[in-house]
């Protein structure tokens, strides 16, 4: 289960503010919960009307609380760089490709590549099917006994106000 809260302030026609809230339970990545919370820079590399670009770069305050009853809970700064791409074959169907690096401050040597490709169709004005295929790796899970990847299919209902 995951969400995201997000605030965007346009600064120039290019470039933006975001600030980024999120939940994530994923106990098969060894997350019973995590919980983020950080600002960053956007730039739209292209914008449209058929091909979107983008580019950010910021900064999580991380808690993590692991699966492993006998692991301890985390709080650390990490570094996030994000890439979207969107290719909108109509005006209600589009295909996505996302990739989002973070890099722990704390432990040095632990990252997190998170990689969603989508397709997106509108069913109504306020409603869209997405079926998604998301990658996550992970060079240093907790426990170390985790797999380093993950990958998930899904299938979800999208609404927009």
């Amino acid at each position: 289960y995951f969400t995201d809260l997000r605030l965007d302030a346009s600064l120039t026609e290019h470039w933006y503010f975001y600030l980024l809230g999120s939940w994530e339970r994923h106990e098969f990545s060894g997350f019973d919960h995590r919980l983020g919370l950080g600002p960053g820079m956007g730039c739209k590399f292209l914008n449209g009307p058929a091909q979107f670009l983008f580019g950010e770069l910021g900064m999580n305050y991380r808690y993590e609380d692991y699966a492993d009853a006998e692991e301890d809970s985390e709080q650390f700064l990490e570094g996030r760089l994000f890439g979207r791409y969107k290719w909108a074959f109509t005006e209600k169907t589009h295909f996505t490709q996302e990739l989002e690096y973070l890099q722990s401050y704390k432990r040095e040597k632990a990252l997190k590549l998170k990689s969603d490709t989508a397709l997106i169709t509108a069913i109504n004005r306020m409603m869209a099917l997405k079926i998604t295929y998301s990658v996550l790796y992970n060079n240093n899970p907790i426990p170390s006994t985790l797999e380093n990847t993950d990958s998930t299919f899904t299938t979800s209902l999208v609404f927009t106000f």
